[in-house]
């Protein structure tokens, strides 16, 4: 590829990604800077807390054609003082509780507006989800997500069933996917095109109730 088109294509990149950052409701205050070299993106600015951090990273991820993101956005917190932890930890409380995706056996701890999520669940999703929960909670700086999966009954998934998932998975390119499973272990090597692609393997191999760990080596190629 030329040295000109590889310009082109990181103008493209850089436009894509200032837009999702300008789209992401956690940043409609902020202001990040974003440059592209070789489709690696480097992000800079400051924001309030860690979730707004986190939330630059996933935003620029999202954009195809991004391979590398190096977040160098930087925390520094903006607190209320009327905001109280037990404020805070109410709040959590109640929306664990509402979210139907979320079970009863995830329990949650609050000090100086940073939540510790401990528990139990089954699936990966719902660990996920009860993360999601709580990053929609103004106030919280930062999240300690140390929700365990709970063993499952065996199943009779296999690296072809797996594989079969990711192939009939709408979302995921898989012809460039391998899937090796040892002792419950699932391991995904090979390429995929975007960041959302590997996440989504990632969730769809946890699907699989033999699976009980897993190693997403999967790369990031535009095809």
């Amino acid at each position: 590829m030329s040295t000109s088109t590889t310009s082109r294509l990181d103008q493209v990149i850089q436009v894509a990604v200032e837009a999702e950052l300008n789209w992401t409701p956690e940043l409609e205050s902020e202001a990040i800077h974003v440059e592209v070299s070789n489709a690696v993106v480097t992000l800079y600015g400051v924001v309030g807390n860690t979730l707004r951090y986190l939330a630059c990273g996933r935003a620029a991820r999202r954009v195809r054609g991004v391979t590398v993101v190096t977040n160098n956005v930087k925390v520094e917190p903006l607190r209320t003082k009327s905001v109280r932890d037990t404020d805070i930890a109410e709040i959590v409380e109640q929306a664990l509780f509402w979210a139907n995706n979320v079970p009863r056996t995830v329990t949650s701890h609050v000090r100086d507006r940073h939540v510790t999520l401990t528990g139990g669940v089954i699936w990966s999703f719902q660990r996920e989800a009860a993360q999601q929960v709580v990053e929609n909670i103004r106030g919280v700086e930062s999240i300690d997500n140390q929700i365990s999966l709970s063993a499952r009954a065996p199943g009779n998934a296999s690296e072809e069933n797996i594989m079969t998932a990711l192939l009939s998975n709408p979302h995921i390119d898989a012809r460039d996917v391998t899937v090796t499973v040892v002792d419950a272990k699932a391991t995904l090597t090979g390429w995929v095109s975007t960041f959302r692609e590997k996440k989504q393997a990632g969730l769809a191999t946890w699907a699989c109730s033999d699976v009980s760990d897993i190693d997403n080596r999967l790369r990031i190629r535009s095809r």
